[in-house]
């Protein structure tokens, strides 16, 4: 991935990453990139910090918007209520497995 951004950017332009502190950001292959690539800069999250990574923040929101204490009777049941709440989120809707019973709530659940 590193490479193919790397090619595909402006030579005057910088990139900047930001990643976890996961091993695999920091191996030998990574600093190889890094020494060929002088406009290319990784900026490190801070350890235990995972409220700063979006991917781990979104992944959270799924969690508990629509696999905790879902009921789904397939995969295929799954996978449609996932794909029925990213939909609605891209759409701005704000919605909750909790339903419409619970005080800060004012939707009826779609995902469970």
């Amino acid at each position: 991935m590193l490479e193919s951004r790397a090619r595909a950017r402006t030579p005057a332009k910088e990139i900047h990453i930001i990643a976890d502190n996961l091993s695999a950001h920091r191996t030998s292959k990574v600093w190889e990139f890094l020494e060929r690539n002088r406009n290319v800069r990784i900026h490190y999250t801070p350890t235990y910090s995972s409220w700063l990574n979006q991917v781990e923040i979104w992944f959270s929101k799924i969690q508990r918007d629509v696999i905790a204490r879902g009921i789904f009777a397939s995969v295929k049941d799954l996978d449609r209520k996932l794909i029925r709440y990213i939909r609605s989120y891209q759409h701005g809707h704000w919605l909750s497995s909790r339903g419409s019973d619970h005080p800060a709530m004012g939707t009826r659940s779609l995902f469970t």
